[in-house]
């Protein structure tokens, strides 16, 4: 396999500018951590780790060029990202996020790109797979 820039230099946090496309992903803990949102800044954040997930096979996938920690791949929560995962898993309570599917989908919000979450388009979390849940 051929080696990437990506491969040498792993993002620490998938964003809207990382992530190419749709992606179906299994929710994991949320954490707090430390970011440099600039240089010479450090602020606290909330940190949800996920697993990328295959929409017809349901088996994780890596994510190329981004840094994987036992805990999954990470993202910097922001409020809205928060309240659109919260509406797309049905509850707003973090500890019962664990587990379920949702997808990230990058789009372009005030001219910068941004991820949003949306419930997976299938009847239910524990159905056949669907072409369509990543899909749009």
């Amino acid at each position: 396999m051929k080696q990437r820039v990506g491969d040498l230099f792993p993002r620490k946090w998938v964003n809207g500018q990382s992530l190419p496309g749709p992606l179906l992903v299994q929710l994991g803990e949320v954490e707090a951590a430390t970011v440099h949102p600039r240089p010479g800044v450090e602020e606290r954040a909330h940190v949800l780790r996920f697993e990328p997930i295959d929409h017809v096979t349901r088996k994780t996938i890596p994510l190329p060029g981004h840094e994987r920690t036992p805990a999954g791949y990470g993202l910097v929560l922001t409020r809205r990202l928060a309240e659109q995962i919260a509406a797309a898993v049905g509850t707003d309570v973090l500890d019962d996020w664990k587990g379920r599917l949702v997808v990230f989908e990058p789009t372009t919000l005030n001219g910068k790109r941004v991820l949003t979450a949306r419930k997976p388009k299938m009847a239910s979390q524990d159905s056949a797979p669907s072409a369509l849940d990543a899909e749009g």
